[in-house]
């Protein structure tokens, strides 16, 4: 099921999916993108393969349930299997920019296995619960996760961030831009669009917070500061 795709002011492409795969069902071979990827298991248990080449018999097999997600960088040979009994359903984002860093000067593939921190007891007094991932990769000069366990009535005031972000919600039931959305569900907020929610249902809402954010252009910030001066 597709998302979205398209430009915002951060990241030059940026698209997004999700995905249900049947017991022993792959969605691809091995493959590589020059884009980098977060992949997200929002329900069930899934194996992410990866392997130093797309040729290689060496495949590394990673078991990851709801909750937990992968970084893939740009070039990383990978695909996912359900090795489970049940289905499974996943989330990907996807994005590369026009510039970025060196591949030596970037984070590297990382699995992050959030399930146990997402699904722990709510406390009302701590929405965000700690930072999972925050590192600079090649095409983004930080990316950051976290995650928010947000007790009924709770929630935060509308604003507007100078990064994008992603929020995928998986479980409970939120308010947000007047629509009453219910897990499970993915969010996407570009750089200054103005975003609030709060939690509306008999359950505490449990989401992960992705913050994706590059430095624009010497080019692109020159032509925002004159159009600032012009009024426009």
């Amino acid at each position: 099921m597709p998302h979205f795709r398209g430009r915002t002011a951060k990241i030059e492409f940026m698209d997004a999916h999700s995905s249900v795969l049947a017991p022993g069902a792959s969605p691809h071979p091995l493959h590589i993108h020059v884009e980098e990827e977060i992949l997200i298991v929002v329900s069930g248990q899934a194996e992410l393969m990866t392997a130093d080449d797309v040729g290689s018999e060496s495949v590394r097999r990673e078991t990851m349930n709801a909750g937990d997600f992968a970084y893939y960088p740009a070039l990383q040979p990978h695909t996912l299997v359900n090795a489970s009994d049940g289905p499974v359903l996943y989330t990907m984002l996807k994005w590369r920019n026009q510039r970025g860093h060196a591949p030596d000067d970037a984070s590297k593939m990382a699995f992050v296995r959030a399930s146990d921190t997402l699904f722990a007891a709510a406390d009302p007094g701590n929405r965000n619960r700690g930072t999972l991932l925050n590192t600079r990769t090649r095409w983004l000069d930080r990316l950051h996760c976290h995650v928010s366990i947000v007790a009924p009535g709770v929630g935060y005031a509308p604003h507007a961030d100078r990064y994008d972000v992603a929020i995928v919600v998986f479980s409970g039931a939120i308010e947000t831009l007047g629509k009453t959305i219910s897990a499970p569900a993915l969010l996407y907020h570009p750089a200054r669009a103005v975003h609030g929610l709060k939690s509306i249902g008999a359950e505490p809402a449990r989401y992960l917070v992705f913050e994706l954010d590059k430095a624009a252009s010497r080019w692109s910030a020159l032509i925002h500061a004159g159009r600032n001066l012009l009024g426009r």
